[in-house]
C-alpha cells in the first residue's frame, strides 16, 4: 500500500499524552527480559498467509530481525486458554442477574451459535403479560430473527504517526496488515455472520481535508457503505490515496451521533435490525465525559446500538479501563478492548470485543416485546 500523505501534522500535546507511562500495571521492559533479549530472526509469512492483499507488490517477504520479543510457550497458552473456558462455564453463585454473568452465558452464540442452558431466574421482564424463560441469543439466530449492522470508525488524528514511516500505527507494507488491519478483520468477520446485507459505512475522524479538520468522513468518497469485511479494509485503505493531513483532536462524538441515527431508523421500523459501532483509535477521546453521556443516554433512549472502542497503540488507556468497568447503568451499551494484549490471537480479540453484544441485542429486544418465534 502506498501512502500519498501530502502533509503531516503533529500535535504536540497528543504526542505527549501518548508519552504517558501506562498506568495499567503492564512493563513492556520486564516481558523482554524475562525472554532473555535473546536475538531472533523470524521469517515473514507470504502475504496470503497472513491475510494480506490478493496483489501484493512483493512476493519475497525476506527476513525480520527481532531485536526484543516476547514469546509465550505452548503450556501458557493452553492453562490460560482452560482458566478462560472455566470463568465462561461458571455459574452465578450470588444470585444476582448482573450484565456480565448474563454476557458470559450467550457470548458462545458468535463462535457456535449455541448458549449455555437458560437461567429459570432469569425471565422475561415483567412488562411482559406471560413470564418466559429469558431467551438467548441464538434462539434469535436459529429463529432467523437476527440482522447485526456494522459501522466501522477509524482514527486518523496525527498521534498516529506518519503513515509513510514503519512503526507507525497506520504504516503498512508487502501485504502485511497492521494493528488497524487486524482489529478490523477479526471483529468484522464474525459480525458479517449474523449480517443480511453486510453493507457497512466506514469513516474517519480526525484528519484535515482542505484546510478543515474532519470529525467524521467517509473513508471511500465513491460509495457510502463497503461490502463485508473485506470491503471494510480496500475502504480504510482509500484513505491513504486521499489528499489528507493528519490532525486532531481526538473527538468521536460525530461517529457516535452518526451511528445512532442509523439505528434510530431501526427502531422506529420495529425490525429486529440491531447496530455495532466499532471505533479504532490510538488514544484517549477529547471530552471524554461529553462521550460518555451520549452512549449512557442512546442507552436509556432503547437505541439498537453498542459502542465497541479498541485502543491500538501504547497510549495510556486508563480512562476507557475505567468506564469498561462501570454498571451499564452508568457506562451504557460500552465496551473496551486494548488490541495490544490480544494481537497475536485474532480469536481471543474477536471475542474480548463483542463480550456484551449478545446480552445487549436480547435486552432491546425484551425491551421491544420481539419474542424468537
Amino acid at each position: 500500500m502506498v501512502a500519498r500523505v501530502t502533509g503531516y501534522e503533529c500535535e504536540q500535546q497528543k504526542q505527549q499524552q501518548q508519552q504517558q507511562p501506562n498506568e495499567s500495571g503492564d512493563d513492556d521492559d520486564d516481558d523482554n527480559n524475562n525472554n532473555g533479549g535473546n536475538r531472533k530472526s523470524l521469517q515473514l509469512l507470504s502475504p496470503t498467509a497472513k491475510g494480506g492483499a490478493a496483489n501484493p507488490s512483493n512476493e519475497i517477504t525476506g527476513f525480520l530481525e527481532v531485536v526484543n520479543a516476547s514469546i509465550e510457550n505452548s503450556d501458557e497458552v493452553v492453562m490460560r486458554s482452560r482458566r478462560f473456558s472455566t470463568d465462561v462455564a461458571a455459574d452465578d453463585d450470588d444470585g444476582d442477574n448482573d450484565n456480565n454473568d448474563d454476557a458470559a452465558n450467550e457470548r458462545s452464540a458468535w463462535s457456535d451459535g449455541d448458549d449455555d442452558d437458560n437461567d429459570a431466574n432469569n425471565p422475561v421482564p415483567s412488562h411482559h403479560h406471560h413470564h418466559h424463560p429469558r431467551p438467548k441469543f441464538s434462539d434469535y439466530v436459529k429463529a432467523g430473527m437476527l440482522d447485526i449492522d456494522f459501522c466501522v470508525a477509524v482514527d486518523f488524528t496525527s498521534s498516529n504517526g506518519d503513515p509513510r514511516r514503519p512503526g507507525t500505527q497506520h504504516f503498512s507494507r508487502d501485504g502485511m496488515m497492521n494493528d488497524y488491519e487486524e482489529a478490523i478483520e477479526a471483529i468484522g468477520s464474525t459480525i458479517e455472520k449474523y449480517s443480511s446485507t453486510q453493507e457497512y459505512p466506514v469513516w474517519g475522524f480526525g484528519a484535515k481535508y482542505e484546510g478543515k479538520v474532519r470529525h467524521i468522513f467517509q473513508c471511500d468518497p465513491s460509495s457510502p457503505t463497503a461490502h463485508g469485511t473485506q470491503g471494510v479494509l480496500d475502504a480504510y485503505r482509500t484513505v491513504f490515496e486521499t489528499d489528507f493531513v493528519m490532525s486532531g483532536p481526538t473527538e468521536i462524538n460525530a461517529v457516535l451521533r452518526a451511528a445512532a441515527n442509523r439505528s434510530k431508523k431501526y427502531y422506529q421500523s420495529n425490525g429486529v435490525k440491531y447496530c455495532v459501532l466499532l471505533i479504532l483509535t490510538d488514544g484517549i477521546v477529547h471530552n471524554l465525559q461529553s462521550t460518555r453521556e451520549l452512549i449512557r443516554k442512546y442507552r436509556e433512549l432503547q437505541l439498537p446500538l453498542s459502542v465497541i472502542v479498541v485502543g491500538i497503540g501504547r497510549a495510556d488507556f486508563t480512562e476507557f479501563h475505567r468506564w469498561n468497568h462501570a454498571p451499564s447503568e452508568v457506562c451504557g451499551r460500552f465496551r473496551f478492548v486494548e488490541f495490544r494484549q490480544h494481537q497475536f490471537d485474532p480469536d481471543t480479540l474477536s471475542r474480548e470485543a463483542l463480550l456484551n453484544v449478545p446480552h445487549e441485542t436480547v435486552d432491546y429486544f425484551l425491551h421491544r416485546n420481539i419474542l424468537p418465534h
